[in-house]
């Protein structure tokens, strides 16, 4: 398990949907809202992701699912759990142990134009 610190929540409806979180070495996560689990807390499909790449999604260039299902190196996507404020991540996944259920739709282009500035307290 790998600890994780909250960077930025790009898109929040009740609780965030989309956020960016770093571990202890400065290696970005991009993090997607795909189960609330009542044991284990928020689920969230995350992916290291380098900061050219991260900013290109911020920039609406890269496809959000795109992110997942071609990571830039292998072992990179993880199940990150939310739960009492701490952010984990916790399995390894395999590009082809994604499901449907679990990647966001295709066609999500982050617009900063869209955003709403500021972004209520995360409370998981």
């Amino acid at each position: 398990m790998r600890p994780l610190t909250l960077i930025n929540t790009l898109e929040y409806y009740d609780v965030p949907q989309i956020l960016v979180a770093a571990d202890a070495t400065g290696t970005n996560y991009l993090c997607t809202l795909y189960k609330n689990d009542a044991e284990k807390g928020y689920l969230y499909l995350g992916v290291q992701i380098s900061e050219p790449r991260l900013m290109a999604f911020i920039g609406g260039q890269l496809d959000l699912r795109d992110a997942y299902v071609h990571p830039e190196v292998e072992n990179a996507l993880y199940v990150v759990t939310a739960k009492k404020e701490v952010l984990t991540a916790t399995t390894i996944l395999q590009p082809q142990d994604l499901t449907e259920d679990v990647l966001p739709e295709a066609g999500y282009f982050y617009d900063t134009l869209c955003s709403k500035g500021s972004v209520p307290p995360i409370i998981f």
